[in-house]
């Protein structure tokens, strides 16, 4: 059998030298500096692993600490669909809407408007618009959000051919809506599709009766504030008890005064609720209140065709047979 053997060669030393221990190193000598920053780097390391962990969980207050720079971020995706929406770029708006919810949940006026797009889309739209608008007011938001919400449900309503339950949403509208007279309208136009005349008469009157007063911009512009200032309470408060106090005609300055009634005397919108009354009134067969409204709206709007043809129809009607 072949062995291998390694020998260590021993250290050549002259016959009978005594042996010599090696002489040990000299001691390293460490800068204060070096010390330093050696310590400064454990910090730096021992704060990155540190926020590192606190990243990892989230802790409320850090939530806290990110929320404006969220929130700013979460109004420009809002803002930006409001101006795709309003171009009709709806699949775009949506889009929009949903960066804007992902980073901040709590925005109810995002999720209306998200809402109103999934409704115009179309039918297939339908349920997702219905989910928001549930989501919307089950998070019971301030009172000019949520007539707007009712409003909304309204329409969808409408559209689904769920008449009664439509009433039931604009009805609840017009406990906390600025814009009543809105509301009247679409009030009306159910209440003729159902044959009740008389309650669609009186939601036209009280939607002309709004529609005069010159101190809804006043009242609109107040609402306004309250909707944009939802996270400023000195503005909110402020506000909130402006709206409350109301106002009257006598309260605003003769010139606004004066250019308020005289836009109103060439309304072409008020001019069609005057030929809308004019034509339930015909029904009811109130032919000199309707007599009476068609020739008003023709006198605010002396475009507006269909009061026009409205009066002369009823002209005919009560000429005197031969």
């Amino acid at each position: 059998m072949l062995c291998l053997s390694f020998t260590a060669r021993a250290e050549r030393r002259g016959a009978g030298a005594p042996h010599r221990p090696r002489p040990a190193p000299p001691p390293r000598h460490v800068s204060p500096g070096q010390v330093a920053l050696t310590w400064l780097l454990l910090v730096v390391w021992a704060g990155l692993m540190t926020f590192g962990v606190i990243s990892l969980i989230q802790p409320p207050w850090l939530r806290e600490l990110g929320r404006p720079g969220r929130a700013a971020e979460a109004e420009n995706y809002k803002h930006y669909g409001d101006t795709l929406a309003r171009e009709g770029k709806l699949q775009l708006a949506i889009a929009q809407y949903e960066y804007s919810l992902k980073i901040d949940p709590d925005q109810p006026a995002v999720r209306l408007n998200l809402a109103v797009a999934c409704m115009q889309l179309g039918q297939a739209y339908w349920p997702r618009a219905e989910q928001l608008l549930a989501q919307t007011l089950e998070a019971d938001p301030w009172p000019g959000l949520k007539a707007a919400v009712h409003y909304n449900f309204g329409e969808l309503r409408e559209r689904q051919g769920r008449h009664d339950e439509a009433l039931r949403h604009y009805e609840q509208a017009l406990e906390t809506a600025v814009e009543k007279d809105r509301v009247y309208r679409k009030l009306a136009a159910l209440h003729l599709l159902a044959g009740r005349y008389q309650a669609a008469r009186a939601a036209l009157t009280s939607a002309i009766e709004i529609r005069l007063d010159p101190t809804r911009p006043y009242l609109k512009m107040l609402q306004a504030t309250i909707d944009d200032s939802q996270k400023d309470a000195a503005v909110l408060t402020a506000v909130t008890d402006l709206l409350a106090r109301g106002a009257t005609p006598e309260q605003l300055a003769p010139y606004d005064l004066e250019v308020i009634r005289q836009t109103q005397q060439s309304d072409p919108d008020l001019s069609v609720l005057y030929d809308n009354l004019g034509a339930v009134c015909a029904q009811l067969q109130d032919y000199a209140a309707a007599r009476e409204y068609f020739a008003r709206a023709l006198e605010i709007f002396p475009g507006n065709r269909d009061a026009r043809k409205n009066l002369e129809r009823l002209e005919q009607r009560l000429q005197p047979r031969p």
